[in-house]
């Protein structure tokens, strides 16, 4: 969501299923909604993540984060991608 001109533009950015992921499993995103409104809402994070293993037992997986700038604040703009490879597995049984 984007109002007003503000928030995060992601027209440019290369998307993960470009990069060659699965698809996209989940999306993290993070907003202001100034006053409380949603209607005035603007993105100013966000994280994709990607399976790159075709939901194999145990998975690699990639993530793309993205945090609009705010000089003022001296909050640096972030564009980074990254890749977990074979994270270890959980095991439930105890």
């Amino acid at each position: 969501m984007r109002a007003r001109g503000r928030g995060i533009d992601l027209s440019q950015r290369v998307s993960l299923k470009e990069m060659g992921a699965d698809r996209i499993m989940m999306v993290v995103s993070v907003q202001i909604w100034p006053r409380g409104d949603e209607a005035d809402s603007f993105e100013i994070g966000r994280m994709e993540v990607s399976n790159m293993s075709n939901l194999a037992e145990v998975s690699d997986y990639h993530a793309h984060v993205i945090q609009q700038g705010a000089p003022r604040l001296e909050v640096n703009a972030i564009d980074q991608m990254g890749r977990l490879e074979k994270p270890l597995a959980f095991n439930s049984a105890s």
